[in-house]
């Protein structure tokens, strides 16, 4: 039986024989079932691992037809591994397009699903290196410019008939309303004027030292001319 497994391990690893529509069981060496899938007419494969196993395991196929096939695999981090290459690897050399492998029972709450091999992505720390950015002598070429014609064409400006309406202007009844002017009881009030004490303050008056300087008076040269 150990030669056999390995024959048909053999045989899958290299010929990639995945019959369509077929059943997927994955089982332990106790013989607990700790996978389940399918393939689904040649074009998608779908498995379903228990979380928390990893070991060796027996790979079964079952064919509509009643088929069996088996294969010794390798469980290992959410990984089924045939002949030590992925599965999913397999599936995809063989034509699937839809491949999932999915870890029942995860951490989170849900499955954790592993899709077509070779589709990396970045890392978590991922990002531009600290030194990104344009290099310091970066900018425009020293002739850089608009080009020596540019400007609106010879011909710009507003088109021929341009210009304001034939009637443009104000309306024929245009001018202050009819009522137009101050309100009849326009003007001062009644008690308008200034306060009863206005007036110059008490003390208004010139200077008690109001006047001329003691040295005016005319030149000594005044009087009429010659």
């Amino acid at each position: 039986m150990t030669t056999l497994l390995a024959v048909i391990g053999l045989s899958w690893a290299f010929a990639l024989d995945f019959p369509p529509d077929a059943e997927v069981l994955v089982t332990s060496e106790d013989g607990r079932i700790v996978g389940v899938g399918r393939l689904m007419g040649g074009s998608g494969f779908e498995l379903e691992l228990l979380a928390g196993f990893s070991g060796e395991g027996t790979l079964v196929l079952t064919t509509p037809d009643g088929e069996v096939l088996i294969a010794t695999v390798v469980v290992r981090d959410g990984t089924l591994f045939l002949e030590q290459a992925d599965v999913r690897s397999l599936a995809s050399q063989a034509g699937f397009e839809q491949i999932t492998v999915a870890v029942r029972g995860a951490g989170g709450g849900g499955p954790n699903v592993a899709g077509n091999p070779g589709e990396p992505g970045p890392p978590d720390g991922a990002g531009p290196p600290d030194n990104a950015g344009p290099p310091d002598g970066a900018g425009p070429p020293d002739g850089a410019g608009p080009p020596d014609g540019a400007g609106p064409p010879d011909d710009a400006g507003p088109p021929d008939g341009a210009g304001p309406p034939d009637d443009a202007g104000p309306p024929d009844d245009a001018g202050p309303p009819d009522n137009a002017g101050p309100p009849d009881n326009a003007g001062p009030p009644d008690d308008a004027g200034p306060p009863d004490h206005a007036g110059p303050p008490d003390n208004a008056g010139p200077p008690d030292n109001a006047g001329p300087p003691d040295h005016a008076g005319p030149p000594d040269n005044a009087g009429p001319s010659d």
